[in-house]
């Protein structure tokens, strides 16, 4: 696969509805590392086999020891520790081309204490740096903060390992790491939005340890094989106009969240029903393979996550002073969290806002993504214009309406203290000439799906683990909340999997080793 393959795309999942979880013959759960799948197919019985716990006709057109099923951050991290202790390791994508949601996110990763962080000379106060990511994630809805924290103290090791072992190149964290706010992220080379300076390296370091890659594969059904449990998948591949099935000891389900799914969304949080979606494919499919193996689903009606239906312009705020208003010409939230003014857009069925700026957004650190959006989005953009006057006008507001705003918003910044909303960054006045970006409220990330053990097995109903079956990301309950914390979950989950096939090869071992002795005796 070439490199300009490896584009911008959307989501990653496929099913739209829930499935009752029902059990594989064979799949009762069981503890980790008592139960191993042949390394060769043909071992097994094929009347055993069955597709959804349906008897079926099998054919394994490819095998390895893990199939990864989606190609983000969390598929990809998953990846590679077992391709580089040697496994084989195949990654299918359902989309025709590689990367997931992760590269079309915002590419801010929420992480502290990383070399290229040190090296600047930011804080590495990882402490700190949980508090400030903990009162943001309360701010979004999130409770459950064990496993969250878990996941952003080990992300420095697996932001550097991006750095030093896939060659991930970062922006220098001086250019924007200033008031304190942003010394607890990364941002990639260019800025806001360039992905490909994150997941690039790592595809082409994956594809350089042996990783195969299967583009234009939907997943469809786990395949299972009697008491061997859990044993592939089947996909529907859209190039061939067929099915294929592909064997491994081990899957890892890393598809993502259900955002887009507005079955999936109505019946586990419906308060959410009415926002758009920012993409069409994250449809919870993983969450529902994972319920017919019988895994126990948990958190699917916890926090969806909004942001603006153009991301890139809703990170911002923390880089330049910019000002949001709703309709009518009123500030409304902060600025400087992502998500909070498409999250009050929504709650307070506002229909749109705008965010007003000036010169320094485009000449701050995030100047590349202010040209890209404004460029891609002229039918959004009004400005520049020289007086608030002016600018009110082309909102469709009274002339005066900004005025007011304006008078409040530089009474904080000669205060530094934000009494309204509790902005905290950039507390600069804006000066003429004036922008405004119309924007509106779309879900792009949502939690819950299976649970997980810390190693990222996926659980039954009564908490023991289902065995060959792992899940990362967004797709599981716990997963990770943002790039840094799921690409975490796929480096440790990548782990725990070497460790459960290398236990279950030394049993076996053992085993033939005591068969042997036996025979001698």
């Amino acid at each position: 696969m070439k490199r300009r393959d490896f584009v911008k795309m959307l989501g990653l999942s496929g099913a739209a509805a829930a499935v009752a979880a029902t059990s594989f013959a064979g799949c009762n759960a069981i503890a980790p590392g008592t139960a191993d799948v042949p390394d060769d197919p043909a071992a097994l019985d094929p009347n055993d086999l069955a597709v959804a716990g349906m008897p079926a006709d099998i054919t394994f057109e490819n095998k390895a020891d893990v199939l990864v099923i989606g190609s983000g951050i969390a598929g990809l991290s998953a990846a590679y520790p077992l391709a580089k202790a040697g496994k084989s390791v195949i990654v299918a994508e359902k989309l025709n081309l590689l990367g997931g949601q992760a590269v079309n996110s915002n590419g801010v990763l929420h992480v502290a204490g990383t070399d290229v962080q040190k090296q600047a000379g930011v804080s590495d106060d990882i402490d700190a740096a949980w508090e400030r990511r903990q009162t943001h994630l309360k701010a979004l809805g999130l409770t459950d903060f064990d496993r969250a924290k878990m996941l952003f103290y080990n992300a420095t090791e697996w932001a550097n390992l991006l750095i030093n072992e896939c060659g991930a190149v970062f922006e220098n964290p001086k250019d924007y790491a200033d008031e304190g706010l942003n010394e607890g992220i990364l941002l990639p080379k260019l800025g806001i939005g360039d992905m490909e300076s994150i997941m690039l390296p790592l595809r082409d370091t994956l594809m350089d340890l042996g990783v195969t890659f299967l583009t234009d594969y939907r997943a469809a059904a786990f395949i299972s094989a009697g008491q061997d449990g859990i044993c592939g998948m089947r996909f529907n591949v859209a190039k061939l106009s067929d099915i294929a099935d592909v064997y491994a000891k081990a899957v890892v389900v890393a598809t993502g969240g259900f955002s887009s799914s507005q079955e999936l969304i109505h019946e586990t949080a419906p308060g959410w029903e009415q926002a758009g979606c920012y993409t069409f494919s994250a449809t919870g499919d993983g969450q529902r393979f994972c319920s017919t193996a019988g895994a126990a689903l948990a958190g699917m009606d916890g926090a969806v996550f909004l942001t603006s239906d153009i991301p890139w312009a809703a990170e911002w705020g923390r880089f330049a002073p910019t000002i949001i208003v709703d309709p009518q010409g009123n500030r409304f939230a902060r600025e400087d969290e992502v998500t909070e003014a498409a999250a009050t857009c929504f709650k307070n069925v506002l229909g749109y806002w705008w965010t007003v700026f000036d010169g320094q957004l485009a000449q701050s650190s995030q100047g590349r993504s202010v040209a890209e959006v404004t460029s891609k989005n002229k039918t959004r953009l009004v400005g520049p214009f020289d007086t608030k006057a002016e600018l009110a006008k082309a909102m469709g507001l009274a002339e005066n309406a900004l005025d007011q705003v304006f008078e409040d918003y530089d009474a904080i910044v000669e205060k530094k203290a934000d009494t309204a909303f509790g902005r905290t960054a950039q507390l600069k006045a804006l000066v003429s000439p004036y922008y405004a970006l119309k924007q509106r409220p779309v879900r792009f990330l949502t939690l819950g799906g299976p649970n997980i053990d810390d190693g990222g097995r996926v659980l039954g109903p009564t908490g023991l683990v289902i065995p060959h079956i792992y899940s990362c990301g967004a797709v599981a309950n716990g997963g990770g909340e943002g790039l840094a914390s799921s690409g975490t979950c796929g480096l440790m989950v990548g782990r725990t999997v070497l460790d459960d096939l290398n236990q279950a090869e030394a049993e076996a071992k053992a085993e033939e080793e005591r068969a042997a002795g036996q025979g001698l005796r």
